[in-house]
């Protein structure tokens, strides 16, 4: 009867669960600008999302700050980063206005030609568009058909309706913003297009109504524009709404 009780004991202790299994590890690569966890919130939160539904640890590999032209180029020659892109369960990274910074100040200065001064503007969209084309290539190409979780940020204007504290003027003129808005938001409109034809999820930060001609709340961004945690929490949860289903890149 002793040895049956003994053994009906061991049995039940096998049997209840350590909590030292070894969890999966997936690995986030994180790029881009406005998206980075040194200018908002967001791959710490959507990675804590990540490990509490699907039960992985998470390492967060952010990169420096890229706009899309350095992401090519790193895309074509880092091979650290290369080897990532090949096999991280996660991508994230934004497309941001960075790309007409240099083509305001000529159009500012009325220095670029074309009938209406535009033509440094066109040229600028032009070879982002470019770009655009070419990281989801060459994304697709270093995936060759591994599904991954990837999600685009395409961040909002308010860069353009922004001042800095205790400065009343916003950064760049208003008639100035007008006219630069509308190259900014045929690159959006590029990027969304772009992602539904290669199944690629492309994601509004903010979403509305704030992604366009609006200002967002003063508690959504910093004093120097920057994403609090906050405003980074609102676009966590639209990443939340979409869920967690990867997608073989096109």
């Amino acid at each position: 009867m002793k040895i049956l009780i003994h053994l009906t004991v061991l049995i039940a202790v096998l049997l209840i669960p350590t909590g030292c299994a070894k969890r999966e590890t997936w690995d986030y690569l994180v790029m881009g600008v406005m998206s980075r966890a040194s200018m908002s919130f967001i791959p710490q939160q959507f990675a804590a999302h990540i490990q509490d539904e699907l039960g992985v640890d998470v390492v967060i590999h952010e990169q420096e700050r890229w706009e899309p032209k350095e992401i090519l180029e790193n895309l074509r020659s880092n091979d650290d980063l290369r080897e990532l892109v090949k096999n991280a369960e996660v991508v994230t990274f934004d497309f941001h206005l960075e790309f007409l910074n240099a083509p305001e100040a000529k159009y500012s200065s009325k220095l670029y030609g074309g009938d209406d001064n535009q033509d440094c503007l066109r040229e600028a969209l032009a070879v982002e568009k470019e770009n655009v084309a070419a990281i989801l290539d060459l994304l697709a190409e270093l995936r060759a058909g591994s599904p991954v979780l990837l999600r685009v940020f395409i961040i909002d204007d308010h860069y353009y309706q922004f001042s800095l504290p205790n400065v009343p003027t916003p950064l760049v003129k208003p008639e100035v913003a007008e006219v630069l808005k509308i190259y900014y938001h045929d690159l959006q409109q590029f990027v969304e297009e772009e992602g539904q034809a290669r199944g690629i999820i492309v994601v509004r930060a903010l979403p509305d109504p704030y992604f366009q001609d609006s200002k967002p709340p003063a508690e959504w961004l910093d004093f120097i524009g920057h994403y609090t945690e906050a405003g980074s929490r609102v676009i966590t949860d639209e990443l939340v709404k979409l869920g967690l289903e990867m997608t073989v890149l096109k």
